[in-house]
């Protein structure tokens, strides 16, 4: 089911709806279509990323290992 409301957008948000919109369906009118799309596909990252923080992890380091693997990583990359 469709709900209707008003959104306010940025110029710069707007325009790079319009563009996704003409260069997907050919016309501006499915600007919301595409809103949806983004939308949805934004949810869909945010919930993969919940769950993999919400998994059991199978590495516990300490901070000392966390902070020695910094300092490495580091030096790895000056050099």
């Amino acid at each position: 089911m469709h709900k209707r409301t008003t959104v306010t957008l940025d110029q710069e948000l707007y325009e790079e709806l319009v563009s996704a919109s003409v260069a997907k369906y050919g016309d501006t009118k499915h600007i919301s279509t595409v809103l949806n799309e983004r939308l949805k596909e934004r949810k869909k990252d945010h919930t993969k990323l919940l769950e993999m923080a919400k998994r059991e992890k199978t590495h516990h380091l300490t901070e000392k290992e966390i902070e020695d693997f910094r300092s490495d990583l580091s030096r790895r990359f000056e050099n």
